[in-house]
């Protein structure tokens, strides 16, 4: 979970209303960890920029609110190191025997 949120302001002649975000995500293992699931939703709560500029003979209104709410899926497998030499192949005499043969 993540989220911010920020009070309102008053920088120059911009005048600021509240912001504030909200995020969510669950995860969860399956098949002895070789699959991983992660939902994740975004910006549940989302007010963005909102506020208002005043010109001294004339104000403007602002607001920006950026990208909207949305939910990811994401599942990643691992297939292991089935390419790799297994630690069982390698015993302590062959080893040594290798070095000795090689000096």
């Amino acid at each position: 979970m993540s989220g911010n949120y920020g009070t309102g302001a008053l920088e120059g002649q911009i005048e600021v209303d509240w912001l504030a975000e909200l995020d969510f995500s669950f995860g969860k293992a399956f098949l002895d960890d070789q699959l991983k699931a992660n939902l994740g939703f975004n910006k549940i709560l989302n007010r963005g920029f909102v506020g208002k500029i005043d010109y001294g003979n004339g104000s403007a209104a602002v607001e920006s609110n950026g990208s909207r709410q949305n939910i990811q899926l994401r599942l990643i497998y691992s297939f292991g190191s089935k390419f790799g030499k297994s630690k069982e192949d390698r015993t302590r005499p062959q080893e040594e025997n290798r070095i000795r043969d090689e000096n």
